[in-house]
């Protein structure tokens, strides 16, 4: 059974660390952030959490507006007018995922339906980087489902906006792969 410490991010299996989908991108350098200052990561990432925290509640008809910072609730507001321009319908919300074969977990945003077809779909509140969501999304669409599904990031934007990526390189998934073969090869005991 995989369990989840949100405050160590650690994904565990009876007890056996378990990497996450980010940690093994990352630790090959998927998102290259190298030239972004610590300050700046920082606060790109506390944005990150609050937003997807906001996105979350929303979904579940739990969020309490007030709370919101005037930052935040843009970006909310462009969540908001993609599920109702889009119809996208959810049928998952953070849904952590494990693949049992490969030893990897994350935590898939939404699983739904868009335009007829099932899709993974990845939101992102800041830099949109295709070298990083496409393998990130390939790797929890492998875990998740058996079925074929489409894959996709919303780039959420600061004025209410946003954008929606289509992800299709056909060699995503390979690309996860070899990045966790050289997490594997990184930390052998």
């Amino acid at each position: 059974m995989i369990t989840f410490d949100a405050e160590r991010h650690r994904y565990t299996d009876n007890g056996v660390n378990i990497p996450s989908v980010t940690t093994i991108l990352g630790a090959v350098g998927l998102p290259n952030l190298s030239m972004v200052g610590k300050e700046d990561l920082k606060r790109a990432a506390e944005r990150g959490t609050a937003v997807h925290s906001a996105t979350e509640f929303d979904d579940e008809g739990e969020l309490d507006e007030s709370s919101l910072s005037e930052e935040i609730s843009m970006y909310l507001e462009g969540y908001r007018r993609f599920k109702s321009e889009s119809g996208f319908e959810i049928i998952e919300i953070e849904k952590r995922i494990y693949h049992p074969v490969l030893k990897y977990a994350g935590t898939l945003d939404r699983y739904g339906i868009l335009n007829g077809k099932r899709v993974v779909l990845d939101i992102k509140s800041g830099v949109f980087d295709p070298l990083s969501v496409g393998p990130q999304t390939a790797a929890y669409a492998e875990a998740y489902t058996d079925l074929k599904c489409y894959r996709y990031a919303l780039q959420l934007k600061d004025d209410g906006t946003y954008k929606l990526h289509k992800l299709t390189n056909s060699n995503d998934f390979n690309i996860f792969l070899s990045a966790l073969n050289i997490w594997k090869w990184r930390n052998q005991k």
